[in-house]
C-alpha cells in the first residue's frame, strides 16, 4: 500500500509548490495588514485622537505641506533663461533643498520670471534669503523672500 501512495504524492509535489508560491505572493500583499495586527496597534480604537495627528508625512506631492519643518521660498526678477537646475545648483550651495519650481510659459518654454524652492529645514531657508536676497544671477538683482501659504 505505501508503494501506491508514492506516485501520488509526487504528482502532488508541484502542485504544492505551485500553492505555496501563490501563498507567498499574496503575503506580500498583506504584510502591511498583518504586522499592524501584530503590534495590537489597531488605529480603529483611538478614536479620542483626531485624524489629522494620526496621520504621517506620506501625502508628500498633494499640495497639504507635508513636512511642517519645509519651507518654501518664493523667487521672483528671474531671468527668462533660467532653468530649474540652474536655480537647483544655486539654492542648494545654502542648504537642502527638497523641490524646485520654475514658472514657465507653455508655449516658449521660456521663465516667467518666478520661481518658488523649498528647504527641508525652516533654517535652510533663512540663510538662502539672507545669502541669496538681492544677489545678482544673470544680469537681474533676485528678490527671495517666504512663500505665502495658499488661501
Amino acid at each position: 500500500s505505501e508503494e501506491e501512495d508514492e506516485p501520488a504524492k509526487k504528482s502532488a509535489a508541484p502542485a504544492k509548490k505551485e500553492a505555496a508560491k501563490a501563498a507567498a505572493a499574496d503575503d506580500d500583499d498583506d504584510e502591511d495588514e498583518e504586522s499592524e495586527e501584530e503590534d495590537g496597534d489597531d488605529d480603529d480604537d483611538d478614536d479620542d485622537e483626531p485624524a489629522a495627528k494620526k496621520q504621517k508625512f506620506d501625502d508628500k506631492g498633494k499640495g497639504k505641506g507635508g513636512n511642517p519643518e519645509e519651507a518654501s521660498l518664493r523667487v521672483t526678477n528671474v531671468s527668462e533663461d533660467c532653468k530649474e537646475g540652474d536655480l537647483q545648483d544655486l539654492f542648494s550651495s545654502v542648504g537642502r533643498v527638497s523641490r524646485v519650481y520654475l514658472a514657465k510659459d507653455q508655449l516658449t518654454g521660456a521663465s516667467r520670471g518666478f520661481a518658488f524652492v523649498t528647504y527641508y529645514t525652516r533654517a535652510d531657508a533663512e540663510k538662502a534669503i539672507k545669502k541669496l536676497h538681492g544677489h545678482g544671477y544673470d544680469n537681474l538683482i533676485l528678490q527671495v523672500q517666504f512663500a505665502k501659504p495658499r488661501a
